[in-house]
């Protein structure tokens, strides 16, 4: 099976369409659309499993960048939850839990340090 994640549809199309405007290329298997929590709303981004990899690469070929319904699609394989470099824990193993540590953060951590080396150290 080969995961393939989809961005930039309409939010009106439903999985039925998406399924139709993949099936072209190879067999699909799974069609997910994601949505709102509270509204329950197409987000504009789903994922389509296709059953094989030939399939899915000639669905990436020829859907990736094109033009449907005014909005410019984009089909990639989808990469693991634990794949994407920003989603690493600290030990590195790919693991939820863990977040970037931004130049914001860096920088916030260096203000705290300066202050604590100001403060009068307690005896032991």
């Amino acid at each position: 099976m080969n995961k393939l994640f989809v961005v930039g549809f309409a939010k009106d199309m439903d999985e039925l369409q998406l399924l139709e405007m993949f099936s072209i290329h190879g067999s699909v298997d799974f069609v997910k659309i994601i949505t709102d929590q509270d509204t329950h709303q197409s987000r504009g981004y789903g994922f389509v499993t296709m059953v094989d990899r030939f399939g899915a690469e000639r669905a990436i070929t020829a859907l990736n960048g094109s033009s449907v319904a005014g909005r410019t699609l984009t089909a990639r394989t989808a990469e693991g939850r634990g794949e994407s470099p920003g989603r690493q824990n600290s030990a590195g193993d790919g693991g939820a839990g863990g977040r970037r540590n931004t130049e914001s953060q860096r920088e916030t951590g260096r203000i705290r340090e300066r202050e604590r080396s100001k403060r009068p150290r307690r005896p032991l």
